[in-house]
């Protein structure tokens, strides 16, 4: 619920902002300069935390939006990767018996990891299964 109170606190930021705004459009001439200078400070600090705010709203649209592409490339693959015994190939890839995948990085992590032969055994680089 992060997202709402940050959201909420930009609105707050530019709504405070409009009226110190509004304030200072409407007084009159009598309204002495350092009183003026001190409008201007708070409208300036207001709109400050509301750009900062606003910011930390579009960081964590642009995470949530990168989560969403993730787990939709993930759920579109996952009807293509198939098992072969200790690892998984792509259904259809002319390279499948080249190509293998890592069982447990795409079991817990829907990641295709390309397991690597050496010493006459295959293992993965990224979580050392074997």
């Amino acid at each position: 619920m992060t997202d709402l109170t940050t959201i909420g606190a930009a609105l707050s930021g530019i709504k405070a902002a409009v009226d110190i705004a509004k304030a200072i459009k409407n007084s009159d001439l009598s309204l002495e300069k350092a009183e003026m200078k001190y409008k201007v400070a708070e409208l300036i600090e207001a709109l400050t935390d509301a750009k900062m705010s606003v910011a930390e709203v579009r960081d964590v649209l642009q995470e949530k939006d990168s989560e969403i592409k993730r787990l939709k490339d993930a759920l579109e693959m996952n009807g293509k990767v198939v098992r072969k015994g200790n690892y998984y190939v792509i259904e259809g890839d002319p390279d499948g018996e080249k190509n293998k995948y890592c069982l447990t990085c795409w079991d817990y992590d829907k990641k295709l990891v390309s397991l690597i032969l050496g010493n006459g055994t295959i293992k993965c680089n990224i979580c050392m299964s074997r």
